[in-house]
């Protein structure tokens, strides 16, 4: 699970952006400002039906700020 949705700085967030990016899903920012000190994302490769998809998850954030 993605630390970032409990996290304060999401919305200007440039690791959350990629993480959007990856998963194909509309931008809360066009343009985030915040760079996140040492952010650790897991990304996962799975099979499905036949099909690979890409799971990105921030697990990890020197810089999480819980809501």
């Amino acid at each position: 699970m993605c630390i970032c949705l409990d996290c304060s700085w999401i919305q200007r967030c440039t690791a959350y952006h990629r993480v959007e990016k990856e998963h194909g899903v509309p931008h809360l920012n066009q343009n985030p400002d915040f760079i996140p000190l040492n952010p650790q994302i897991h990304i996962c490769v799975q099979e499905v039906e036949n099909s690979w998809g890409v799971e990105w998850d921030v697990r990890g954030c020197n810089s999480f700020q819980a809501k």
